[in-house]
C-alpha cells in the first residue's frame, strides 16, 4: 500500500507498477523485526499474522551471539526466509565495533581479482552464524526431498548488524551450492567490505540474486558513519532503496524524500523502517 499524501509529495513516490513491490519489502521488514523475538514469542507480535511467514527454526552462534530465524513463506511455499537478527546483546555491539577491514576468507576471497577486505566483526559473526544455519537448512531441505518437493529458494534479510550477516550468509549459501539464493534485502544495514569485496559479491558470488539495501536519511547509524566508511574504504553492494521510516513508502532517490530536519540523532530512527519497528524489545518483568 502506498501512503496517500498531498499531490506535491505524492508525485515523488514510486508508482505501484515499478519493480519495487512495497508490500513485499514491508513483509521482509516484518521478518527482520520478528527475528529479534524468541521463537516461542513470535506469534504474540502483531507483525506475525501480517507478515504471512511461519517460523520454522531459530539459531544463535554461541561465540558471537549472532542469531537468525528461518521462516516459511505462507504465500510462496517454494521460498524460505532467513531473517538475521540485529544487535540485541553486548557481544553483538562489540561485533559492530570491530570495524577494521581484514582479509576476506572463503568464500569471499576472489581468486580472480584479489582477496578483498571485509569488516572483521561481521565476518566472524557470519561465519559462526552460517555454521549454525547449515544443519537446520539441510534438515528442512531433506524433509522436502522425502516429500518429493522442489528445493526451496532462499531469501536473506536483516536489520543493522543482521543486514551485514544476512549478506555474508547469503554468500556462504551461494558458494555452498546447497540452496538457490534468490534475494537479499537489508534494512539499515552497514557497508560490509571494500571495493574488491563488493565487486566479488555483485559480479560473481551473488550475481544471480537481487541485492537491495533499504535506507533513509533519518537513520543516525547510516548518516553518522558515512564519512568513516568512506575514509576506511568501505563500498556498497547491490542497489539502494530510499524509504520513509514511518510509512510503507519508497522514493525514487534521496533527494525526493522529505527532509529529516537536520542532523540525524534519534537512535530510535535506526529502528523505524516502512512504518515498522525493527529492533530489540525491552522485557518488562
Amino acid at each position: 500500500t502506498i501512503l496517500l499524501l498531498p499531490t506535491t509529495l505524492s508525485s515523488l513516490l514510486l508508482s505501484p507498477t515499478t519493480a519495487y513491490d512495497v508490500s513485499s519489502l514491508q513483509r521482509l521488514c516484518y521478518a527482520s523485526s520478528l527475528s529479534y523475538l524468541p521463537l516461542g514469542s513470535i506469534h504474540t507480535s502483531p507483525y506475525h499474522a501480517t507478515s504471512r511467514f511461519s517460523p520454522l527454526a531459530q539459531v544463535q552462534d554461541p561465540l558471537t551471539e549472532s542469531g537468525a530465524t528461518i521462516f516459511q513463506d505462507d504465500d510462496d511455499t517454494s521460498r524460505m526466509i532467513v531473517a538475521c537478527r540485529g544487535s540485541a546483546t553486548l557481544s553483538n555491539f562489540a561485533t559492530n565495533l570491530r570495524f577494521k577491514l581484514v582479509s576476506a576468507e572463503k568464500p569471499f576471497d576472489d581468486s580472480g581479482g584479489g582477496r578483498g577486505k571485509v569488516h572483521g566483526g561481521f565476518q566472524e559473526a557470519a561465519f559462526g552464524l552460517w555454521g549454525c544455519l547449515v544443519p537446520e537448512l539441510q534438515k528442512l531441505q531433506e524433509e522436502r526431498q522425502e516429500q518429493q518437493q522442489q528445493q526451496k529458494k532462499l531469501c536473506f534479510t536483516g536489520h543493522s548488524l543482521g543486514g551485514a550477516t544476512a549478506l555474508l550468509c547469503a554468500g556462504h549459501a551461494a558458494a555452498s551450492g546447497m540452496n538457490d539464493v534468490a534475494e537479499v534485502v537489508t534494512f539499515g544495514g552497514p557497508r560490509v567490505g571494500d571495493a574488491t569485496f563488493a565487486r566479488h559479491i555483485d559480479e560473481t558470488l551473488l550475481v544471480g540474486a537481487t541485492v537491495r539495501h533499504v535506507v533513509h536519511d533519518a537513520d543516525p547509524v547510516l548518516a553518522n558513519n558515512k564519512v568513516l566508511w568512506d575514509t576506511m574504504g568501505f563500498e556498497s553492494t547491490g542497489e539502494e532503496i530510499v524509504c520513509d521510516p514511518h510509512s510503507p513508502t519508497i522514493y525514487r532517490s534521496r533527494d525526493e524524500q522529505p527532509s529529516s530536519g537536520g542532523v540525524a540523532w534519534n537512535i530510535l530512527d535506526h529502528c523505524n523502517y516502512l512504518g515498522t519497528f525493527v529492533g530489540p524489545r525491552i522485557r518488562v518483568v
